[in-house]
């Protein structure tokens, strides 16, 4: 019988070859709540959107610097929200827009260390030849659903993650490699797009926040893997 967080090789096994099943759940997920994501976040990305869109106008360095603060104080709300909707909705309650935002506020603090601390890691990471930027990532994937959902502090977040996630690394990776594939190619193709039609700030700020909306799709397959390896773990 393994350990507590520790995996064993049936565990690997078992959630390789339910990638495809994942990859569907999550699919069905965002489907049904689809009504429920749009309202929640779809406002908070467009603000995102158009708050970097305004603040980059002078392109100067100071831009730069309230750009990534403005992202770095509105990821945990979002991020927040989203983990609490995952987690109600598999203990199949229906929580309403205030509810998860109000949740959210709640661990918006102790989710803003966590992503500073994190984003400092992967980014120390990254300036060593990318590669231990990417490892770092993988790693730490579950440290957000750790903190949100089972409460633990940041930094017994960061250690839970580094442990847990340490045999399903290629599972992870691989999985989430190819969604941010699409998520780029389908930036690159909305900004040609917005170009051939003349730019503009307005359907740039659209195609930015829609890009950002698919982007939550992540955050559901990572919290599938995690329910998976979960249940396995109360099995063993």
């Amino acid at each position: 019988m393994p350990q507590a967080g520790q995996d064993s090789p049936w565990t690997r096994t078992i959630i390789t070859m339910n990638i495809i099943a994942i990859l569907a759940d999550a699919y069905r997920f965002c489907i049904g709540n689809l009504r429920q994501m749009a309202g929640l976040f779809l406002p908070i990305l467009l603000i995102a959107a158009a708050l970097e869109h305004g603040l980059t106008a002078t392109s100067d360095a100071a831009s730069v610097f309230w750009v990534a603060l403005t992202n770095l104080l509105l990821y945990p709300l979002y991020t927040g929200a989203m983990l609490q909707l995952l987690a109600k909705r598999t203990q199949h309650e229906t929580p309403t827009n205030a509810q998860l935002l109000h949740a959210a506020f709640r661990s918006w603090w102790p989710l803003l260390v966590l992503t500073f601390l994190v984003g400092a890691m992967i980014a120390s990471g990254l300036m060593l030849l990318i590669i231990p930027g990417i490892w770092i990532a993988v790693r730490l994937s579950f440290a957000e659903i750790y903190l949100v959902v089972e409460g633990l502090k940041p930094l017994a977040a960061i250690r839970k993650s580094h442990d847990t996630t340490k045999e399903l690394f290629w599972v992870i990776l691989s999985t989430v490699a190819g969604i941010y594939a699409l998520l780029i190619g389908l930036s690159y193709l909305l900004g040609w797009m917005v170009d051939a039609h003349g730019g503009g700030n307005a359907l740039s700020i659209v195609a930015e926040t829609l890009v950002a909306f698919l982007g939550l799709f992540v955050n559901v397959v990572i919290f599938r893997i995690y329910l998976l390896h979960d249940l396995r773990q109360a099995q063993a």
